[in-house]
């Protein structure tokens, strides 16, 4: 966490932070929380297992669209992208961007249907729009604030950033870890049926 909190001084750009210690709270409940101490402007949601390269600048210069969701491209490696955004197909079926950095560079900037909540910058009149709910199972619960967050309009886009993600996700904490992740993962589905 220290050094997700140290990376900090390469974001150029207003925002107020919100940390989330998954292992004291679920991911919703803890962004709740912290938007309600945030009160106005755009919000930062970083994971504690987060941190930014010294060779990266987060600058106003990238973020000129005001309706728009974004991240970076979250590195689980030196050269290995985890999360580079996900494309929703036809079929609802949900499609993670991965692989090589050096392969996959080129490609970014670009929209993505959804973003990982491990990492991302949520404008003011998004996140005062919607919050996100708390799911009965584990995980989704970014991807569906993102779901609704989409029916109003938002867009996600996913910048040419290297960001480190370690990955200490909540599956260490729940022994039943899988089925609750499935379970809520069909409710996903299902509103992405209804949309």
């Amino acid at each position: 966490m220290i050094e997700s909190l140290q990376s900090l001084e390469r974001i150029r750009i207003p925002y107020r932070l919100i940390v989330v210690e998954e292992r004291k709270h679920r991911w919703a409940k803890a962004i709740n929380e912290g938007l309600d101490k945030v009160e106005k402007g755009p919000a930062l949601i970083i994971e504690d297992d987060i941190s930014i390269p010294s060779d990266v600048k987060i600058t106003e210069s990238l973020l000129q669209e005001h309706d728009t969701i974004w991240s970076g491209l979250l590195l689980v490696g030196a050269n290995m992208v985890g999360h580079g955004g996900a494309i929703i197909s036809s079929d609802s079926n949900i499609h993670l961007i991965h692989g090589q950095y050096s392969e996959l560079i080129s490609q970014y900037p670009r929209t993505v249907d959804l973003l990982s909540g491990s990492f991302i910058y949520v404008p003011e009149a998004a996140w005062q729009i919607s919050r996100p709910k708390t799911l009965p199972g584990l995980g989704w619960e970014d991807i569906a604030w993102q779901l609704e967050l989409k029916k109003e309009g938002f867009k996600c886009r996913v910048l040419p950033l290297k960001i480190f993600h370690f990955c200490q996700m909540a599956q260490a904490i729940a022994p039943d870890a899988q089925q609750q992740i499935q379970a809520n993962f069909g409710l996903i589905q299902k509103i992405m049926k209804d949309k």
